[in-house]
C-alpha cells in the first residue's frame, strides 16, 4: 500500500520556488527557528534530531534505489529472453528455408541427371544443331531482339536485352534473374554428356566439348555458389544454372 504524503502538493509548490535542495532546507529551518521552539533546547539538541531524520530517510532512499536496480537487472533479463527467443525463431525459420531450398535443388540436380542419363541413351546421328532461343526451351530459332531505339544507341554495338534481361552470342544464349544466371549452349545434339566438360568456380565458369574450344570461358561480373550450380543436357538444349 503506497504512503500517503498530504502535504506534497504545498511542499512541492513552495520547493519549486527554489533552484537547490539546500535553498529550500535553509528556508524551511529559517521557518522553524522563527515560528517554532524547535532550537529552544540548543543546537546540538536540533543536529541530532535533524540527524535522526537523515538517517532515517536515507535508508529509505538506499533501499528504494536498491529494487530500482532489481527492477532494472529484471527488466534486462527480460529483454535478453525475449531477443534470444526470437533469434531462435528465426534461425528455425532460416533453417527450414535453407533445407528447403536445399530439397528442391536436390530434385532439380536428380531431374538434370536423369536427362543427362536419356540422352547418352540416344544412338549416335549426324551431328545436328539444338536450337536456342534467348525466349527458353522450346522455341524454334534464336531470336536477336532489336528495337526503334538500338539504331538511335551511340554504341551500335550495344545489344537490346532479351526478355530475360540477358544477351546471346554465337554459342549461347543467357538470361539472368536476381538469383540465378541460365546459359542456353548451342551443342549438337549426338554429343554424349561424358563428352562435355565444365568448370565451376566462385569467379568463373566454363563449358564446352572435350578437346575443342570452349563455348563460354571466362571471369564473372559477381560471385556464384559452385555447391548450388549445376548443368544439364535437356531435349532442345544445353543449359547451365548458376546460382550466387
Amino acid at each position: 500500500m503506497m504512503e500517503e504524503y498530504p502535504h506534497d502538493a504545498a511542499l512541492f509548490a513552495l520547493a519549486s520556488r527554489h533552484e537547490k535542495p539546500e535553498e529550500f532546507l535553509e528556508t524551511v529551518f529559517s521557518f522553524l527557528q522563527r515560528r517554532s521552539p524547535l532550537f529552544d533546547g540548543g543546537v546540538q539538541a536540533v543536529e541530532d534530531a535533524v540527524l535522526n531524520i537523515v538517517k532515517k530517510y536515507g535508508k529509505k532512499a538506499a533501499a528504494t534505489r536498491f529494487q530500482e536496480i532489481e527492477d532494472e537487472k529484471d527488466r534486462k533479463k527480460r529483454e535478453e529472453a525475449r531477443k534470444e527467443a526470437e533469434m531462435r525463431r528465426r534461425e528455425k525459420e532460416w533453417d527450414e528455408e535453407k533445407k528447403r531450398q536445399r530439397e528442391e535443388l536436390q530434385k532439380r540436380k536428380q531431374k538434370a541427371e536423369e536427362k543427362n542419363k536419356k540422352q547418352d541413351a540416344k544412338s549416335s546421328e549426324p551431328p545436328k544443331f539444338e536450337e536456342i532461343s534467348e525466349e527458353g526451351e522450346g522455341s524454334e530459332k534464336v531470336t536477336k531482339l532489336e528495337s526503334a531505339d538500338a539504331e538511335e544507341n551511340e554504341d551500335p554495338n550495344l545489344q537490346t536485352p532479351n526478355a530475360g534481361n540477358g544477351g546471346y552470342t554465337d554459342n549461347y544464349v543467357w538470361t539472368q534473374t536476381l538469383q540465378d544466371l541460365e546459359v542456353r549452349f548451342r551443342i549438337p545434339l549426338n554429343i554424349k554428356t561424358k563428352d562435355i566438360v565444365s568448370s565451376i568456380t566462385p569467379t568463373k565458369l566454363s563449358l564446352g566439348i572435350k578437346g575443342e574450344t570452349a563455348l563460354i570461358d571466362g571471369t564473372l561480373d559477381d560471385r556464384i555458389d559452385p555447391d548450388e550450380s549445376f548443368w544439364q543436357r535437356g531435349k532442345t538444349a544445353t543449359s547451365g544454372v548458376y546460382r550466387n
